[in-house]
């Protein structure tokens, strides 16, 4: 029986329906849907009523989906916007209430793991460890692993940067202004410092760690890269992005208005307005591990989800 399991994202609500097989899912369907939850959380601290009617407009059409692919069962979680807002709550009720079923609310750790066995179980045989990145719109998980005869991270952190949250901090006009752009660059940086600088060990070797980076930020950029006209997941899924070209689309984006960077193949326009503060967060996380390019994978959270709850 198809199975279903629903992601809902600071900027992004996803769909999978799959069939689990032995070893990999048989894809039924497979759809995102931007619909920016978690905007103006980072000023109101609450999910705004038309953000919340947005939400569960499209929940219900997913619903839908479900009920005519016959899905056995839902499992819908909820990330990094749902750990801030102060009515998440709520919302979680009203969603119950109105889609019938109720997501339960990840924790920035819970997240990092299940990205991390999707990302294991697509290319932890072809490497012997991982660096999983996972750029969301409103916090980034940084994964490390396996442990040595295990399936399990050696390391987990939850950073609050993500590509809503830190447009919404440091970008005021449009196209972003230089003085702007400095703050978005030094603040990205200074968190990075703050947050990294202590976390791993004398031991911990970058080199000896395959760089793989999921997510919408990672599949965009990836797509933007191959100048994807329309988005092919086969091309994105193992594709590799180069620091050096990463670093040649940064200023173009930033010199484009929000409309011009529309126009820009690969790049969905409702995530015009995120994308340089994500690709910015990206190119600083390779400095940081100083990896020249990175994996991609399009199999985030949904399919480590899946994994774990319908593949045992």
């Amino acid at each position: 029986m198809p199975q279903a399991v629903i992601d809902i994202g600071t900027n992004t609500i996803i769909l999978l329906i799959g069939t689990p097989l032995r070893k990999s899912i048989k894809v039924i369907h497979d759809e995102a849907v931007i619909c920016r939850l978690g905007q103006a959380l980072s000023e109101n601290h609450f999910f705004l009523p038309e953000a919340m009617k947005r939400t569960v407009e499209v929940l219900k059409k997913f619903k839908a989906t479900c009920e005519e692919k016959k899905v056995e069962k839902i499992i819908a979680v909820g990330t990094a916007a749902f750990r801030q807002a102060a009515n998440a709550d709520v919302f979680v009720q009203t969603i119950k209430k109105e889609c019938g079923f109720k997501p339960s609310v990840l924790s920035g750790e819970e997240e990092a793991e299940v990205v991390f066995l999707a990302a294991l179980h697509d290319f932890g045989p072809e490497q012997k460890k991982l660096i999983v990145v996972d750029i969301g719109g409103g916090s980034t998980e940084i994964i490390t692993g396996p442990i040595k005869g295990k399936n399990r991270p050696e390391s987990v952190i939850s950073l609050p940067l993500g590509s809503v949250l830190l447009t919404e901090t440091y970008v005021h006009d449009d196209p972003i202004s230089a003085d702007d752009f400095q703050r978005l660059e030094r603040g990205i940086s200074n968190s990075l410092k703050d947050y990294l600088d202590d976390f791993y060990d004398d031991d911990f070797n970058p080199q000896d760690y395959c760089l793989v980076a999921t997510a919408g930020t990672a599949t965009t950029l990836s797509a933007i890269d191959q100048q994807m006209a329309v988005y092919k997941p086969k091309a994105i899924h193992g594709s590799r992005l180069k620091k050096k070209n990463l670093q040649k689309l940064i200023p173009r984006l930033a010199e484009k208005t929000i409309k011009e960077r529309q126009k820009l193949p690969g790049l969905d326009p409702l995530r015009a307005d995120v994308i340089l503060a994500g690709a910015l967060l990206l190119h600083a996380i390779m400095s940081h591990f100083k990896k020249e390019e990175t994996v991609i994978s399009d199999r985030g959270l949904r399919y480590g989800i899946f994994y774990k709850k319908f593949m045992k």
